[in-house]
């Protein structure tokens, strides 16, 4: 099912939904790790460094943010489970 969005994703670059895309995939790698989003930003980034479309700065852009957000996401939900339940579930 996964190996299906970076297919997707190379389609879309000629869109701006493109950093959208990039954004949402990112996010959800975040605390979600089996969500390839680094194969589609490696993907994206190599079209918009040989054809210029997407701009490889808003692409750049696009994956920090989603990152970011997604990273503090799964530092949200660590803070709310704990470290107490986090050992009981060995």
């Amino acid at each position: 099912m996964f190996d299906q969005i970076t297919p997707f994703v190379v389609e879309l670059a000629a869109s701006p939904l493109v950093y959208v895309v990039l954004v949402a995939l990112c996010f959800v790698d975040g605390f979600f790790p089996p969500v390839p989003s680094e194969s589609a930003l490696v993907a994206v980034a190599a079209i918009a460094a040989t054809s210029g479309q997407p701009v490889l700065a808003g692409v750049l852009v696009a994956a920090a943010v989603g990152a970011i957000a997604g990273d503090s996401v799964a530092y949200w939900i660590g803070r709310r489970i704990g470290l107490a339940r986090l050992a009981q579930s060995r």
